[in-house]
């Protein structure tokens, strides 16, 4: 029974993730935000490559749980963005020692499940001919562009019009950034889809954005009023 329990993948990796991931939590909660915010998705982002990447354990297990996971992945991949906006976009304007309020996190968590919500329902009605999985990630890219650009030009300049500026151009620049990413990832598609392989190619420059770019990105252009 105990060499099961030992032998169980409950045990290693699932506790002792947990356990991680517990840690984590308590140590960001006594942390400046941007450090909570990096160390909490440099994790993040480095097991979306491992479960999702050309390793993926889950991949040589043929896991039922592979595709639950990769949409749970680019859920918190798109959601550690909106997180920034629904912080900082509030007011009276948050400071490096303020705790995230709950309200900010379920706003960041209903904004993250727009476009995967959306691009479902959509990708249930494709014809059979468009049933390549090309097209899932190209509809998912197009309605996230959409909703990036409403953003950007209809509800941040509203939402930030009190904010203070330094913060409201950050969020504008974080918000650029996410939009050529996501230019990018579809123009690649629509050219892999043409049967081109430069389209792969192309495809390197928006995943090492997403990857390994934009944490950099978020602290290198982040004011004194967000950094601590």
């Amino acid at each position: 029974m105990f060499q099961a329990i030992y032998d169980s993948p409950w045990q290693s990796p699932a506790a002792f993730w947990a356990a991680g991931v517990a840690f984590l939590a308590w140590w960001m909660r006594r942390k400046p935000f941007l450090v909570a915010f990096v160390a909490l998705f440099t994790v993040e982002i480095l097991a979306d490559a491992l479960a999702t990447g050309g390793w993926s354990p889950l991949t040589f297990l043929k896991s039922p749980w592979a595709s639950p996971i990769s949409i749970a992945f680019v859920i918190l991949g798109d959601f550690r963005y909106f997180l920034l906006v629904a912080r900082h976009g509030r007011l009276p304007a948050a400071t490096p020692g303020d705790a995230t309020p709950t309200a900010a996190w379920a706003s960041a968590a209903a904004l993250a499940l727009i476009v995967p919500v959306a691009s479902a329902l959509v990708t249930r009605f494709l014809p059979p001919r468009l049933a390549d999985v090309r097209w899932t990630f190209l509809i998912y890219e197009v309605m996230f562009v959409a909703l990036a650009l409403a953003l950007r030009f209809a509800w941040l300049p509203r939402r930030l019009d009190r904010t203070p500026a330094a913060v409201r151009a950050w969020l504008l620049a974080v918000t650029g950034f996410e939009l050529a990413q996501y230019v990018l990832w579809a123009a690649a598609d629509v050219i892999i889809l043409a049967g081109a392989d430069a389209g792969f190619a192309l495809r390197l420059v928006p995943n090492a954005m997403y990857y390994a770019l934009f944490l950099p990105f978020v602290c290198r252009t982040a004011p004194p009023e967000v950094d601590a």
